[in-house]
């Protein structure tokens, strides 16, 4: 029982530090796709901004 115990209580302090480690890095993953986000959404604003310039010069 006391070996139980033991192999139970390792399991959990080794699943307690590889949380944190998820945890970490799921926080960095989150800046990151912010920063994708931003990205996407400033080149889809470009595009529109573009192809309204071409269909006003080809209207001209």
């Amino acid at each position: 029982m006391i070996f139980t115990v033991g192999f139970v209580y390792g399991e959990v302090q080794d699943h307690g530090r590889r949380l944190l480690i998820v945890e970490a890095k799921s926080d960095a993953m989150q800046t990151t796709m912010a920063r994708i986000d931003a990205n996407v959404s400033f080149l889809a604003d470009r595009a529109k901004e573009d192809r309204a310039t071409i269909l006003d010069r080809e209207r001209r």
